[in-house]
Formats: structure tokens, sequence, C-alpha cells
């Protein structure tokens, strides 16, 4: 099915944001943009709370909570200008993203890169 903007080719959706569920096969498609769902990334992440306990893994859902909150809350304009929750959360996340996790965590450890 194709949407308003999007043009299937034989290179797959080049003008597209491919979301899945890390199925390998899905990164191998052409998109212009490749994105894990919200909802697997957060089932990974309350595993890796209940099975190691890990700090990083509670922080990271709480911040993916908050931009899922913000979103549905953003109108069509807000995406083109300044929004300074939206901005808030990019900061967090970008402040997450540089904190150390225990090594022996591997799974957290290939999660966040």
């Amino acid at each position: 099915m194709a949407y308003p903007g999007m043009s299937l080719t034989m290179t797959g959706f080049p003008n597209a944001t491919l979301v899945s569920d890390c199925w390998k096969s899905h990164f191998k498609s052409g998109a212009w943009q490749h994105q894990i769902c919200l909802a697997h990334l957060l089932r990974e992440l309350n595993y890796f709370d209940d099975q190691y306990k890990s700090p990083w893994a509670k922080k990271c859902k709480k911040l993916l909570v908050s931009a899922i909150k913000i979103k549905t809350q953003m109108e069509s304009g807000d995406y083109l200008n300044h929004h300074p929750p939206r901005s808030s959360v990019e900061s967090d996340m970008d402040l997450l993203l540089t904190e150390d996790i225990d090594a022996k965590h591997k799974e957290v450890v290939t999660f966040k890169k």
C-alpha cells in the first residue's frame, strides 16, 4: 500500500521510515530511515529491568514513555518549530546515551548501541 509522498521502487521505500520489530530482513529493506517499534523497545527494557535491575533501562523506559506522551500532545506545526518538551526529551536521551552500563549486562549494552 502506498501513502502520499511514498513510492515503492525496486529499492524499497526511499521516502519512508520503516518501523519494525528487529526482524533481520527489515533492516535490509530499502527505506529512508529505520525505527524499531516502541512497544518492542519497551518490552526489552522491562525485561532488562526485571532481569538485571538495570537503572539505565529504567531511565530509558521512563524517557520513552515521556516521549510518547509528548507526541500525543503535539500538533503538526510543532514538528516544524522549536518545541520545548520535545527538546527536553531529546537532551535527556543524549545524556542517557553517554551513561555507562555495567559491562556484565551485555544485552543492555547491545540495546544501547
